[in-house]
């Protein structure tokens, strides 16, 4: 991230994350890792943060949803130690979706 700053001189409060599907969560794991980095995080079909922790893991978040979300949520803003920000958030999900199911849309937010 650093370097594409550097080499397209982009503004640093304008640089944000986003994914679909596993990337999605992986979007919601940079953003609560990097709040520094990213100003806003983008969620389409994804999962909340650390939702999953293993292959076994994913498909059953993927189908029902992952642990309490407050308490990831809890998790995710203890994750960004001395950077502790509400990271704005926008999700996407379509609610015909039976690979990921709509919940985690809503365990996102």
């Amino acid at each position: 991230v650093n370097q594409v700053k550097t080499d397209y001189a982009i503004d640093s409060d304008r640089v944000y994350v986003g994914g679909l599907s596993a990337g999605a969560a992986m979007s919601v794991i940079m953003g609560a890792t990097y709040p520094d980095v990213f100003a806003a995080i983008s969620v389409g079909a994804g999962l909340e943060y650390k939702a999953a922790t293993s292959v076994t893991n994913a498909y059953t978040a993927m189908s029902s949803g992952g642990p309490n979300p407050s308490q990831q949520g809890d998790a995710a803003f203890s994750a960004m130690g001395s950077n502790k920000r509400v990271v704005p958030v926008v999700v996407f999900h379509g609610t015909s979706d039976y690979t990921v199911y709509p919940v985690n849309a809503n365990q996102v937010i």
